[in-house]
């Protein structure tokens, strides 16, 4: 395999190129964020041996080593996994297991979060339960133990997919990693949860099943390309906090990580305000293989070059603008190796068939004849069952309580259904907004509890 592979090598295509660059030192910010920022991440390597600080330098510059693993140390660590899981006591853990149990005890399941923490087995653990809590959050309970697909994407996420907010670049960085690029094209556009999902196909269903992804980890590039109005709305700390608490939990190393910045009007706040959050969510090992790079277009990818990522792959241009002849290459080839089409919306209406609400469904929208359906009754009194349970979760998981639920009742043959406003037809409505109809009859719950108890 040359340094420089193609991704598309992977998929049997060619090479890319073999372009190198001499190592050249660097510091941890290129004057690119405040002094903070700088503290913040020389404190973190202050904080790592001498042998760990010389890892980290070498994969920035694309020549650290992968990660050495044998067949007594994946089976030692797949054993020492399973003894661990059984201590924990995780609700999410324990729907997937009921759903389907081989899923959840797959060892190449797990192994991917082996890889992604090194073989270190108490953080792969904490990242699986994680992972399966956030993948319940952002698709729905019932789909948390098994693949998600191509279907299990909105249309407004799909929309979003050819906008330049993931690339996979052609050619391989110096050491063979492939070059993920992210970039803020889609800020102020693209909610947290839509971006959340694109980066779980992306990465969890293209990425990770290469294996040169799970023992090299990826080359990160996260790229500014928003031009924002002046006074433009920041993305606040719930906005970002959700897309941290994401990204941090899918098994994928990033072996390093290269922040490009624009000299722009507000671009300290609001970059610094990102970085902060992101830099003290994110563990020593990635933190100590970050930088953070500041200037022009040219210069920025000039300073990728440097680390041995090479540019005439690079998705932008000198002008800053996408480089429409590469960008989707990458889409267009995976959509026509597998089959798949994701800028294909879904026509529902075509395969719907004439729905008759049945006397124990629970039937979503307004008025005091819906309210009085048998079935609704039945459901309102369904949820008083796991009102403690709602109130004693921690806000950031209280959300898991709604999905438990809706899963109860769809094991017990319980549909949930809406009239089209257009057509008059019953018909399923988005999981999203099933959620928000059980976590609304919790709060009216507690609101009625707490005006009794004055």
């Amino acid at each position: 395999m040359t340094e420089t592979q193609s991704l598309f090598s992977c998929f049997g295509c060619g090479e890319g190129s073999n372009h190198r660059v001499p190592i050249t030192p660097d510091r941890f910010v290129n004057h690119a964020a405040s002094p903070e920022i700088e503290d913040l991440l020389a404190n973190k390597m202050s904080k790592l041996s001498v042998k760990e600080r010389d890892e980290a330098t070498h994969d920035l510059h694309c020549v650290g080593e992968d990660l050495m693993e044998t067949p007594e140390m994946v089976e030692k660590s797949l054993a020492e996994f399973d003894n661990a899981i059984k201590r924990e006591k995780n609700a999410t853990y324990e729907i997937a297991k009921g759903q389907n149990r081989a899923y959840a005890e797959d060892r190449f399941f797990r192994l991917k979060f082996l890889r992604a923490n090194m073989l270190d087995v108490n953080r792969s653990v904490k990242m699986m339960l994680r992972f399966l809590e956030q993948k319940a959050l952002h698709f729905g309970i019932e789909k948390v133990a098994r693949d998600i697909t191509v279907d299990d994407l909105t249309d407004e996420d799909k929309k979003f997919m050819r906008l330049g907010l993931f690339h996979i670049q052609e050619g391989r960085d110096r050491s063979g990693r492939i070059v993920f690029y992210l970039s803020n094209s889609c800020t102020g556009s693209c909610t947290p949860e839509t971006l959340n999902r694109l980066f779980y196909h992306v990465v969890f269903n293209i990425l990770i099943k290469m294996p040169t992804v799970q023992l090299k980890g990826l080359n990160g590039v996260y790229y500014d390309v928003a031009k924002l109005k002046e006074g433009a709305a920041l993305p606040g700390l719930k906005y970002v906090k959700t897309i941290i608490d994401f990204v941090t939990s899918v098994p994928v190393r990033f072996s390093s990580m290269h922040y490009c910045l624009k000299r722009k009007k507000g671009n300290l706040a609001r970059n610094d305000f990102i970085l902060k959050t992101a830099l003290k969510s994110i563990p020593k090992y990635s933190s100590a293989r970050t930088r953070i790079h500041l200037g022009s277009d040219m210069e920025l990818q000039y300073q990728l070059q440097s680390h041995g990522i090479p540019i005439q792959f690079c998705p932008i241009d000198g002008d800053g603008n996408f480089r429409t002849d590469i960008l989707n290459r990458w889409l267009n080839h995976y959509e026509s190796s597998t089959g798949t089409a994701l800028n294909q919306c879904k026509d529902d209406r075509k395969s719907r068939q004439n729905t008759v609400p049945l006397r124990h469904d629970v039937l979503l929208g307004r008025g005091k004849s819906l309210q009085a359906h048998l079935g609704n009754v039945c459901f309102r009194e369904f949820v008083k069952r796991y009102s403690e349970e709602y109130d004693e979760t921690p806000r950031n998981y209280r959300r898991l309580v709604p999905m438990k639920v809706i899963q109860d009742l769809k094991s017990r043959g319980i549909r949930f259904l809406r009239q089209d406003e257009k057509t008059g037809e019953w018909v399923e409505p988005d999981i999203s907004d099933i959620e928000k109809t059980v976590g609304q009859v919790f709060r009216n719950l507690r609101k009625r509890h707490k005006q009794e108890s004055v």
